[in-house]
């Protein structure tokens, strides 16, 4: 048996077979890699394993597999993972990684979320577009494979509508907290 610190996640997920997220001396959350990476258990853990995009806003509904989301501002919930933490009423907060949006096409399977969403701006990068995109006032940040429609043909700042496909089971649900990220905003203010 041997503790292996590092700052290097991607040595982390490869090496352990129990990871311990530290915050402030103390553990934050203890799982496998998958655990960590896939299930979150705080916003301050989600950011760190790469979740980028946080809304705040009010379960509506939970049962024991998802639970229905509604973000603040927004007219149409979102649905997401269970979290037994949570019920229905309880302010809480939704997290998802920019990759698990998609640009819904008839080519992809109906997601269990598909919104409406104003495309703000891309940026070609290879193997992916990145995105901006606004849904019900929110920004959001999106990492589209391929050469997905409006994408590849360049878009007007801000004039573009698309249909952004997301998954339940990308969305994780967590107490409402503030990530790391936005306290620093909030510092800088």
């Amino acid at each position: 048996t041997s503790i292996f610190v590092t700052h290097d996640q991607s040595e982390a997920l490869a090496l352990a077979d129990r990871v311990a997220v530290m915050k402030e001396g103390g553990i934050a959350q203890l799982g496998t890699p998958e655990e960590i990476f896939q299930s979150p258990n705080s916003a301050f853990v989600a950011e760190f394993v790469g979740f980028d995009n946080f809304l705040r806003g009010r379960v509506r509904l939970s049962n024991a597999d998802e639970l229905l989301f509604e973000p603040d501002g927004w007219d149409q919930p979102l649905v997401a993972r269970a979290n037994p933490q949570l019920r229905a009423g309880d302010r809480a907060q939704v997290a998802f990684r920019s990759a698990s949006l998609r640009i819904a096409t008839n080519s992809v399977i109906e997601a269990t979320n598909t919104l409406r969403a104003r495309l703000l701006q891309t940026q070609y990068l290879g193997e992916y577009f990145q995105g901006d995109v606004e849904i019900a006032g929110s920004q959001l940040v999106g990492r589209f494979a391929g050469h997905p429609g409006p994408l590849a043909r360049g878009v007007v700042r801000g004039e573009a509508i698309v249909s952004i496909a997301l998954d339940a089971t990308d969305v994780v649900a967590l107490p409402l907290e503030e990530s790391a990220s936005q306290q620093v905003a909030g510092a800088a203010r």
